[in-house]
């Protein structure tokens, strides 16, 4: 015991404790314990309502930065792997990852998306460590487009190479005064909302083996409600796409069956007796015997 601390932890401890109340207003807020800590700081959720027996909805990670320093580094340990672990986690959340950049000084929220990340993921760069940039300059007003190369790779994991991914302007920026204004809350609830259900649309396309996503193409920096744009790829013919997109085509096809709209339940049993025979289960072929055959 030193009863000394290094005034960076301590700088890095109160940005954490103005992100949690500032999302504590908006819905529910769970700090992750230090040794549980992989990347992100807080889970949280979205309150339904402003009064009255509270709801929550719209649930998502955190992670909490300082002005100061504010990108996220994702760099390998120095006996990396082929699976890339210190990048391959990011994908592999189930919940929406935002970012939170903190100004202390006017006790000020940024909150970005971190969805331009998905232009690697689905495109399937060389990635061997990343830096994910907010933008703090006012004057940058370009579209965020994708991640950027850097020209030597990575001496660590021949092949591959660090991408600086922009994250554009915040998604959402307010103060704490703003979070007690009851018409400013709604705003900042809503942007919010609106962010968290673009990003789980990206992670449930992504696990179905899907290769369509969005970003925010057009973002401003005053942290209005930002332009979404979207990107889709040709679906790779393998088991996994199949199995996944399987039971929403036979969905499809029951319905046009009890509506007895036969062209449309013919253009998907076509499309279904191409997919490996077991994709489609026996009990199915009994409710729609034009599988068979």
């Amino acid at each position: 015991m030193s009863g000394t601390r290094l005034f960076n932890f301590r700088q890095g401890d109160r940005s954490e404790y103005l992100a949690t109340y500032f999302f504590s207003a908006i819905g529910l807020v769970t700090p992750v314990p230090r040794q549980e800590d992989i990347g992100f700081d807080l889970v949280c959720s979205i309150a339904d309502q402003e009064t009255g027996n509270l709801t929550f909805n719209n649930q998502f990670l955190v992670s909490v930065k300082s002005l100061s320093s504010p990108n996220i580094e994702l760099h390998p340990t120095d006996n990396p792997n082929e699976s890339l672990p210190h990048l391959s986690w990011l994908y592999r959340q189930e919940l929406p990852l935002l970012l939170a950049l903190i100004d202390k000084d006017n006790q000020e929220v940024r909150v970005y998306s971190t969805l331009p990340v998905w232009f690697l993921y689905f495109e399937g760069k060389p990635c061997g460590s990343m830096s994910l940039i907010p933008r703090i300059d006012p004057e940058f007003t370009d579209d965020v487009s994708r991640p950027r190369q850097e020209e030597h790779e990575l001496s660590t994991i021949p092949g591959k190479y660090h991408f600086n991914v922009d994250l554009g302007h915040p998604i959402v920026r307010a103060t704490i005064n703003d979070i007690s204004d009851t018409d400013k809350l709604k705003v900042i609830k809503d942007q919010l909302r609106y962010g968290v259900n673009i990003a789980r649309s990206t992670i449930t396309h992504a696990q179905l083996g899907i290769p369509y996503f969005y970003w925010f193409h057009k973002t401003y920096p005053d942290g209005s409600k930002p332009n979404s744009a979207f990107i889709t790829y040709a679906i790779q013919s393998d088991r996994q796409n199949f199995q996944y997109t399987a039971p929403a085509l036979i969905s499809m096809a029951m319905h046009y069956k009890f509506i007895s709209d036969q062209a449309k339940l013919e253009a998907i049993v076509q499309l279904l007796k191409s997919f490996p025979p077991k994709t489609i289960p026996e009990p199915v072929k009994e409710l729609i015997p034009e599988l068979n055959g």
